[in-house]
């Protein structure tokens, strides 16, 4: 506003009158919004320019929490996977349970479809369609593979108060020798390694089933990101 404006401004104001104020008020609101009018009717006379940047805009967007969520699955695809080759290390007697082994295989499926994910952002080769089913595939895998965990631990507690249910337990104890009529845990299969084989295993448990919904997340964006692309590119991810 030029020095002229603001004085005549300032006089108005020092008026008593309420009809001058409320022109001095206009005439302020009208000094901010004449700037702004002519990128206003800009953008009214061209919508479909403000259309295209929505629409080319919401695919990169769309892009960036897919490659955050893969990168969050990658994670704890590889939790799944560390805990239960760790629980199959620390079998003493016998094979390792198959729900323990099967986990093993539900880590790592799920670590290298998390990759597929990743690598299906930066490769427009790589269909959406194909990311879709592996991800499907994976989430199924770690869904059965947490239920199976929590059938298999029949909802024991990891503390000093449920050691028989810890002991009897196959995931958790190591394996068990029977001698004269009893059974028996391996040496070496103390209290506090019990404790820990029983934490890793509800740990187990748990992050298949929150890898399972990181799946169900993806899936879902990977659709978004297809369905915006299909017009642009066909059944590529983006």
């Amino acid at each position: 506003m030029s020095i002229l404006y603001k004085r005549a401004i300032y006089r108005l104001l020092l008026c008593r009158t309420s009809s001058s104020r409320v022109f001095v008020v206009c005439l302020v609101l009208l000094s901010y919004l004449i700037p702004y009018s002519k990128k206003i009717i800009i953008r009214a006379e061209a919508p479909h320019l403000l259309l295209n940047e929505v629409e080319s805009s919401a695919p990169k967007m769309l892009n960036l929490i897919s490659m955050g969520v893969w990168a969050l699955q990658g994670i704890m695809a590889i939790v799944v996977l560390g805990l239960s080759v760790d629980l199959v290390k620390g079998q003493k007697i016998g094979d390792a349970p198959t729900t323990t082994k099967y986990s093993t295989f539900t880590g790592g499926f799920g670590l290298a479809v998390a990759v597929l994910g990743l690598v299906s952002v930066f490769i427009d080769a790589i269909p959406a369609l194909v990311v879709i089913a592996a991800d499907t595939l994976s989430g199924v895998l770690l869904l059965g593979g947490g239920i199976a965990f929590a059938i298999g631990l029949h909802g024991v507690a990891c503390d000093e108060k449920h050691w028989k249910a810890i002991g009897n337990n196959d995931i958790i104890n190591g394996g068990k020798v029977k001698q004269d009529g009893q059974w028996y845990l391996a040496p070496g299969m103390t209290e506090s390694v019990l404790l820990e084989r029983c934490r890793k295993a509800s740990a187990d448990q748990a992050m298949q089933f929150v890898t399972f919904g990181f799946a169900l997340t993806t899936i879902v964006l990977v659709f978004l990101v297809w369905k915006n692309g299909r017009g642009g590119r066909g059944s590529n991810y983006v």
